[in-house]
């Protein structure tokens, strides 16, 4: 499993909490990242995985805003998620509301 994700892996697809666990172990960086997903946002951070969400997004290999892609999607947009969206997408963002 380290040497897979040593080796480059062009996907990851983990939870904030194991992500935030990979991370700390230093089995992977983010110097190369170029696109990050965070899907079901509203949910994710109800369970409680902000902290973990922060400490990724905030992680010194992390690429700037302006070199990478953020894509967040949520059912629902309260306070913590618009804290989220302010705080890591680009300045620009498209929100798309379904109705």
């Amino acid at each position: 499993f380290v040497s897979f994700l040593q080796n480059r892996a062009h996907i990851l697809i983990s939870d904030p909490e194991c992500l935030a666990g990979i991370v700390t172990r230093g089995w992977i960086t983010f110097d190369e990242l170029r696109i990050i997903v965070l899907d079901d946002a509203d949910s994710l951070l109800k369970v409680g995985y902000k902290p973990e969400i922060e400490f990724i997004l905030n992680n010194k290999s992390m690429v700037s805003t302006d070199k990478r892609t953020t894509v967040l999607f949520s059912t629902t947009v309260y306070k913590d998620v618009q804290q989220i969206a302010m705080t890591y997408l680009k300045s620009n963002y498209v929100s798309i509301d379904v109705e």
